[in-house]
């Protein structure tokens, strides 16, 4: 079914990007790579190992348990499909700004709401599946699609070999 590949993987896509900071914070450059801000985050953001733990921790659970909720309510009101689309818009351009702020409140700021919208997907994703496919099929659709989520954060490991 295609809406159940697309869905899967733009699951894997956001997923790869969400659990990708841990191995942006760890790289170290070497040679002429070494202390330099555009391949080392820690170097942009020297803030960064101060406040990582409480990035990753409350200010990535605490949004997403909360936006989770909210989301999961309007899958029952309005089109979903287009509160899908408008996620995931806001969400790439969020992405796509972290390359361009050198505030680490901004960055910090982005990570927080990129996070709150990252937890909107899952809700819209699985109820839409819900009418796409038939009760007899809808296990391995939700298999499918919940394991694209762990293949995203085990491929955010290849990060490094892309810096």
């Amino acid at each position: 079914n295609p809406q159940g590949e697309f869905f899967a993987f733009q699951r894997v896509i956001v997923n790869w990007q969400g659990k990708s900071l841990g191995y942006f914070f760890g790289f170290s450059g070497q040679g002429i790579l070494a202390n330099d801000p555009i391949y080392e985050i820690g170097k942009a953001y020297p803030q960064l190992s101060n406040y990582y733990g409480l990035l990753v921790g409350p200010a990535h659970t605490i949004p997403t348990a909360i936006f989770g909720l909210i989301a999961g309510t309007l899958t029952q009101t309005g089109n979903r499909k287009m509160m899908l689309l408008g996620v995931l818009t806001i969400l790439s351009g969020f992405q796509f700004a972290y390359g361009l702020v050198d505030s680490f409140t901004l960055f910090m700021v982005l990570q927080i709401l990129s996070q709150a919208l990252k937890a909107a997907i899952s809700p819209f994703c699985f109820s839409i599946l819900a009418d796409y496919f038939p009760p007899d099929q809808r296990t391995t659709a939700n298999s499918i699609l919940s394991s694209a989520k762990v293949v995203g954060i085990a491929l955010s490991s290849l990060t490094i070999l892309l810096i």
